[in-house]
């Protein structure tokens, strides 16, 4: 049986250039930094300001900081830089809105006593007397629970401990 017959594959134009081939990606770019290293530059975006006494740019970067860092320990220590921000610029309305935010994330994080005494303070009346049974019913030991009592009107024990 003979071979079937193929057709000549048709030849290119003079003029015409076979299409270019697709590169692959360059390995030799650097690969885009973690959001660990890019939480890091943050903080040290943010320390820089503050050294230098531009609390503006250290506000905006601890801010970034805080949104990209959900609720990691970066985050955490950001807030507590923010709150002493707020502090520095007598600006307690700020600070307040910046309690309710860490309160709300960091429920149980390192400045969860002092924001919460802190969000006390500021209320008043009925508001101030639920948040202080709140706080002594979440945190039987923490650091204001005299204060707690003393505005509650309760007596602390003898020993302090909350017991």
């Amino acid at each position: 049986m003979p071979a079937p017959e193929v057709a000549p594959e048709p030849e290119l134009p003079v003029d015409v250039e076979p299409p270019a081939r697709r590169r692959a990606p360059s390995v030799d770019r650097d690969p885009a930094p973690s959001l660990d290293e890019r939480l890091d530059a943050l903080d040290a975006e943010a320390r820089a300001a503050w050294k230098r006494g531009d609390l503006e740019a250290a506000q905006v970067a601890f801010e970034a900081l805080v949104r990209a860092g959900g609720t990691r320990a970066i985050a955490d220590l950001a807030f507590g830089d923010l709150f002493e921000l707020a502090r520095q610029r007598h600006d307690a309305a700020a600070e307040a809105k910046l309690w309710e935010r860490y309160v709300r994330r960091f429920p149980g994080g390192r400045y969860v006593d002092e924001a919460r005494a802190g969000l006390c303070r500021r209320a008043s009346g009925d508001a101030a007397t639920r948040c202080w049974r709140a706080y002594l019913d979440d945190r039987p030991r923490g650091t204001y629970r005299d204060q707690a009592r003393a505005a509650l009107g309760d007596a602390p024990s003898p020993a302090g401990d909350g017991e």
